[in-house]
């Protein structure tokens, strides 16, 4: 299946044009101060200052060098990295919903969209340029300490752990490119506190020591008096920095660069608008929650999270030929024949209904602002807030305050208690002269909640056994997430095997699928559909939009869980094809997800199982297990490692520069500004993110992943990005491997690894035209059929097809 990129969008390309790289280009990041003044008395900065290569740091003139990930990038104010952009009108200020041209311009610089991330991404590696005589190639084994902290340098910071060279990480030098790159095992944590230094065990191509610049010598020295505010805040930040290395056995001494970098928060979006459907839940009126400025169209949500089912279905033989959108999104674009699946199909097995679900919808819908505006928050910043009512001036203190008290928020409680900041969703505050705080409201981990701009009547499709084999109360539901491209009918193509193959093991399961947004009947129009043009949902121009789609789609699938416990909950389902199914808040639904369907699927597992500590909240929302099939974590990277996307991905960046070498570095910068966005829903960090109570939700969950060898579409593995791909994601997730060597299965976690002799979608149904991968399809179906019927482990009937 091949997915051709829209290439007439140009604006990518022109605002990468100037290079994204991770760097200080005046502006927004030179410390004003002369860094250059004076002779420094210390001798070892005057020994490291004559080192012939030097770390590229430069806090002022045209060249200002800022090496990311830095404290000296962040806005203090919201909380959010503050990355220098090619156009010096692009800041933060402007930045508002209420110059919507004026942000759609900003954040289709990549590194105005990273400008709106709460941290650093926690996925990718740590990149250190230097200038000079140049490096060696090589993997270092010491020179670089990174250590995570209790929390950051403005409070009161202890060791939280210490990581090992070797282990949690590993140094490359790369000569070509004079950079050094930290390699982290594993993802950061997230809302992560961390410090790196580097010392002068570093050497050069020559082996000589690296050495600091006089930015950074200024930094450290107590030789010279510094009167400039932000120099010495920074100068004052860094000893604090060196101070805590020197504890752990870094002498100030031998440090060439150090700083103190803060990771993004991971999920808080997913996991907090979770909260506010379990609070208009308890409540019955979810206008409660999403009210005032969280609800700007005053949309009524009184029918929000309720399910409309039919009394009756048609049979799956008579339902399939009539169905216009399997003809229109499935057989035309994906070649699936609708009267090769019927003839296959056992008569009067499978009823297939269709019916709508209402679900909020936070993303635009407008022509002019559909993919150019992301999540707006629905509140006010929280850091924001706190900045206000500890700061200097006492009139806009007193103002906010009083605002807060008005509202019903204990200001005792506020910084710490939920409960008392879902209090500020809905407000719009003012400060003493008028002006509103937090006009640009921008998402962060501080005002996670969005604002909810529609409610939508969500179509879905619902395959149920025509005949029980067990009984009624006893049908278990799969939801069912399709990949990028598709559309929930294509459902049609595996549904009915698997609900005959479940009934083989006397269990009645019913499937369920909804569209994701942009795809199939939630298309907006004709070609503002990801069928059409996969860029409408991925948005490689837009990054926080492309991000923002990926988090739609989580949440759309935990709507949908959440109503189907809401409707069943008023015996709703009476009467309809569902009467039968079991109770879901107790009987847990499971999740069936194909390719993106994955990557959205286990984002939405993992934060629908996180805990709200909150028993009727949690039973709502709660999966039983998770299936996925040719997914994969590390999404920058798996697109540009795709041979589907990469190509496309890649031309569109690079579009106009003839230049190998700046080709690449556009590519590299454009992953990193891509990955940044994306990391907060990224499959490969939400699987390892522990719950409120420190627990990680998915350590003891039933998973099982498949892949096919060489899946053209989503990478097994990407090289030079070890965090991407397939088997990465199915590595963290702890998964037993089950290939042609050994299928020993356990624990109900498990992998299993296809031949190439299967395609991307054979899971679904057999992609060749002589069929020749029917007996992957066999396989892979009855695996599924065993996994999902609650099967700890599955036997192989076939292990031919095993890689």
């Amino acid at each position: 299946m091949y997915l051709q990129l829209n290439t007439t969008k140009t604006r990518l390309a022109l605002m990468l044009s100037a290079a994204i790289g991770l760097t200080a280009c005046g502006g927004d990041a030179e410390l004003s101060g002369n860094t250059e003044s004076g002779v420094f008395q210390e001798g070892y900065i005057q020994e490291s200052l004559k080192a012939p290569t030097k770390i590229s740091f430069n806090l002022s003139g045209s060249n200002a060098t800022i090496p990311g990930p830095s404290f000296l990038l962040m806005d203090t104010n919201d909380g959010t990295l503050n990355i220098p952009t090619s156009d010096a009108s692009a800041t933060k200020a402007s930045l508002s919903s209420g110059n919507r041209a004026s942000l759609a311009a900003n954040l289709a610089d990549p590194r105005a969209a990273m400008g709106t991330m709460d941290g650093w991404p926690v996925s990718m590696p740590i990149i250190m340029p230097f200038t000079g005589a140049g490096l060696a190639d090589g993997v270092l084994t010491s020179g670089v300490v990174v250590a995570q902290l209790t929390e950051g340098l403005t409070g009161s910071p202890t060791l939280k752990k210490l990581l090992a060279n070797g282990t949690d990480y590993q140094v490359i030098s790369d000569a070509k490119n004079d950079r050094l790159i930290v390699q982290f095992a594993d993802s950061l944590a997230e809302k992560g506190e961390y410090i790196i230094a580097l010392t002068n065990d570093l050497t050069d191509a020559n082996g000589d020591t690296l050495g600091m610049s006089s930015s950074y010598a200024t930094l450290v020295t107590n030789s010279n008096t510094i009167v400039n505010d932000s120099i010495a805040t920074a100068a004052t930040v860094t000893k604090g920095i060196n101070a805590i290395f020197a504890q752990l056995g870094t002498a100030n001494e031998d440090i060439i660069y150090s700083s103190w970098f803060t990771t993004q928060s991971v999920g808080d979006t997913l996991y907090a608008t979770k909260g506010a459907i379990a609070t208009g839940a308890g409540l019955g009126n979810f206008g409660a929650v999403w009210k005032d400025s969280a609800n700007p169209n005053d949309v009524d949500l009184s029918a929000a999270y309720s399910m409309s089912v039919p009394a009756s279905g048609q049979d799956y033989a008579t339902a399939l030929p009539a169905d216009t959108n399997f003809a229109s999104y499935i057989e035309t674009n994906n070649g699936s024949d609708a009267a090769a699946l019927v003839a296959a199909y056992a008569p009067s097995t499978v009823t297939v209904s269709k019916g709508t679900v209402k679900l909020p919808y936070f993303l635009e819908t407008d022509a002019s602002t559909w993919n150019t505006t992301p999540f707006e928050s629905g509140m006010p910043s929280l850091a924001m807030v706190s900045n206000v009512l500890s700061g200097d001036n006492a009139d806009d203190a007193s103002a906010i305050g009083q605002q807060l008290v008005a509202a019903g928020v204990d200001l005792a409680t506020l910084a710490t208690d939920p409960a008392e900041q879902l209090k500020l969703v809905g407000l719009t505050l003012t400060k003493a002269d008028g002006s509103q705080l937090d006009s640009e409201r921008v998402i962060t981990r501080y005002n996670p909640v969005p604002q909810l701009k529609s409610l939508q009547d969500v179509p879905f499709i619902l395959f149920t056994p025509t005949a029980l084999v067990g009984s009624p109360g006893d049908m278990e539901l799969v939801i069912y997430q399709h990949g990028i491209t598709s559309a929930k009918e294509n459902a049609y193509a595996f549904a009915a095997n698997v609900i005959n193959g479940a009934k083989t093991l006397t269990k009645d399961i019913a499937i369920i699928a909804i569209d994701q947004p942009l795809h199939g009947e939630r298309s907006l129009d004709a070609t503002r559909s990801a069928n059409a043009d996969p860029t409408a949902f991925l948005n490689l121009t837009y990054l926080p939009v492309g991000r923002d789609n990926l988090r739609q789609s989580m949440l759309d699938n935990m709507g949908l869980r959440a109503a189907a416990s809401i409707t069943q909950s008023v015996t709703a389902f009476a009467g309809t094809p569902l009467a039968p199914l079991a109770n879901t808040a107790v009987t847990n639904p499971s999740l069936f997800g194909h390719s993106l369907g994955g990557i959205t699927g286990f984002g939405t597992v993992a934060m629908a199982n996180s805990t709200l500590n909150d028993a009727a909240g949690d039973a709502i929302f709660k999966f039983s297990r998770v299936a996925a099939a040719n997914t994969g974590g590390q999404i920058a990277n798996l697109l540009l490692g795709s041979d589907a996307f990469g190509p496309d991905i890649i031309a569109q960046v690079t579009s106009g520069v003839t230049d190998a070498t700046k080709a690449a570095d556009l590519v590299s910068s454009f992953a990193y500004a891509a990955q940044t966005v994306i990391d907060a829903v990224d499959p490969f960090n939400l699987v390892g993110e522990n719950d409120i109570n420190g627990t990680n939700v998915l350590d003891a969950l039933p998973i099982y992943m498949q892949q096919v060898k060489n899946d053209a579409t989503v990478p097994n593995t990407v090289t030079d990005a070890p965090f991407a791909g397939t088997e990465p994601l199915a590595t963290k997730l702890q998964l037993t491997t089950v290939d042609n060597a050994s299928q020993t299965t356990s624990n109900g976690r498990n992998f299993t690894k296809f031949s190439d002799g299967g395609k991307h979608s054979t899971v679904i149904s057999p992609q060749e035209d002589n069929f020749s991968d029917l007996g992957h399809t066999t396989e892979m179906q009855s695996q599924l059929v065993q996994f999902l019927t609650g099967s700890s482990d599955y036997a192989v009937s076939d292990a031919s097809v095993l890689e």
